[in-house]
């Protein structure tokens, strides 16, 4: 597994910019695609088909990651766009049908969150809010809003004349419908024709609708704003402006244009869909996060393939049977104290035990031993389930035995194995899972492959 903004694997540990927590690791299939270096525009990174892409916002994308990832190479970055871009774009091919005969949409719940085409499931709508998060984030690295900023000047009209025409779209006297916080599918088409606050621009009026402040919300805010709350619905509508009148400065004062901010708004959109896409595919997910996509691919794996993984990984399925261990039994804490710093200094153990231990077993052929432990025998000591649970080679740290009179060191020589067998129904799930897991990348592999080929993909040749 690989590059979302870079192809799928890389992650950026500690990076303030949620843009990074994944990106789309480049897969090995790319460098055989059919993509050509070129000279392009100097104004255009990569070129698909008949669409351009902004050099400007693969430059600022490039600035932003190397502050904490300075390995990141320019062109894998580029690729990892380009991955992006077509697996959003073609979301809708990825099925399993065809390959598998498994009537499932891979794309499922991670539906496009870019901005103007939306969902009205909550998750999707989470999706577009944390597009818009790390979008914000990296407009702010472009040129930060000042904070004397009037906003009220720009304001044309606001929300106060629309509360009732809200009301009755959104049905807020009928209980039964207000239960469902999602929005109808006509509930968005008439509130997307619902301005809520009007502004200017240079003389230039533009609308704010209710559909823009409620698919930019999270749930708290989307609770309230479902109950047409003027308060919130003001609130939200600011900050859509401020962002607005933020991309209309950088225009001003910077080499950008409004078409680098769509690209940029873009990059990032498109990495957030294609992780929910993989997430929805169980592939960076953890072996506990059984999507039902990944349940889907769990059909694809045969008895044959569990057996093989079985037995070429048998070492992932063994567990602690038995442990042979040795002890120093002391009446005192103090004691115990001093014998571990002995211990720690380098004294032998078996030197420390015919020298310190009250344990009559001192005396045996091999000082202090306990013998073999098996997990599985009724009524263990408490000493020996302590014994059970220390690693192999070191000398424990003093226990206090349960009686408060005495104290115990432990030295577990050696850890006996068991292997679970094939029959258990842990192993097979956990076979089952990865096996999945792998047959979900291998099909996402071929579907980029075929996507690549099949499109007409020009990258600048500064990115060679």
């Amino acid at each position: 597994m690989q590059c979302l903004f870079f192809g799928v694997g890389y992650m950026a540990k500690s990076f303030p910019f949620l843009i990074l927590t994944l990106a789309l690791l480049l897969l090995a299939v790319v460098a055989q695609a059919d993509i050509r270096y070129d000279q392009l525009p100097d104004n255009a990174a990569f070129k698909i088909n008949d669409r351009s892409f902004s050099q400007q916002a693969v430059l600022h994308l490039m600035a932003a990651s190397q502050k904490h990832n300075p390995n990141l190479k320019a062109n894998r970055l580029v690729l990892g766009l380009i991955e992006n871009y077509l697996l959003v774009k073609h979301k809708g091919d990825l099925t399993l049908s065809k390959n598998f005969g498994i009537k499932r949409s891979i794309a499922g719940a991670a539906n496009h969150a870019a901005l103007g085409n939306h969902s009205a499931k909550s998750h999707d709508i989470g999706l577009n809010v944390q597009s818009l998060a790390e979008y914000q984030q990296l407009l702010d690295l472009i040129q930060p809003v000042k904070t004397e900023v009037d906003l009220t000047k720009l304001i044309v009209k606001g929300p106060d004349q629309q509360l009732e025409a809200l009301k009755k779209v959104l049905a807020v006297n009928d209980s039964k419908a207000m239960i469902n916080e999602d929005l109808t599918t006509k509930q968005i088409n008439q509130t997307k024709d619902i301005p809520v606050l009007i502004y200017q621009f240079d003389g230039q009026q533009s609308v704010i609708s209710f559909w823009d402040i409620f698919s930019s919300s999270n749930v708290h805010d989307r609770t309230r704003l479902r109950r047409v709350d003027q308060s919130v619905i003001y609130q939200k509508s600011l900050r859509i402006l401020l962002r607005r009148y933020q991309e209309r400065e950088i225009v001003r004062n910077t080499g950008w244009n409004f078409q680098d901010l769509e690209d940029l708004k873009r990059f990032v959109t498109d990495k957030v869909s294609a992780q929910a896409m993989l997430k929805n595919m169980g592939i960076i997910a953890d072996l506990h996060h059984n999507t039902p996509t990944l349940q889907s691919f769990n059909r694809t794996v045969t008895e044959p393939e569990i057996e093989a993984y079985y037995q070429q990984h048998r070492d992932e399925f063994m567990q602690v049977s038995s442990v042979m261990a040795r002890h120093i039994t002391v009446k005192t804490q103090s004691e115990a104290d001093k014998v571990y710093a002995a211990l720690k200094s380098g004294l032998d153990f078996s030197e420390a035990v015919l020298k310190y231990s009250i344990d009559p077993d001192k005396n045996s052929s091999l000082p202090g031993s306990l013998g073999k432990i098996d997990k599985n025998d009724k009524g263990l000591e408490f000493r020996q389930k302590l014994a059970l649970i220390q690693p192999v080679g070191e000398v424990s740290t003093p226990y206090r035995m349960l009686d408060g009179k005495s104290y115990e060191i432990f030295l577990v020589e050696e850890k006996l194995p068991e292997y679970l067998t094939l029959t258990d129904k842990s192993v097979r799930r956990t076979i089952i899972s990865k096996l999945s897991q792998k047959n979900a990348a291998t099909y996402l592999e071929s579907f980029k492959t075929k996507l690549l080929e099949d499109s007409d993909i020009k990258i600048n040749r500064i990115y060679q």
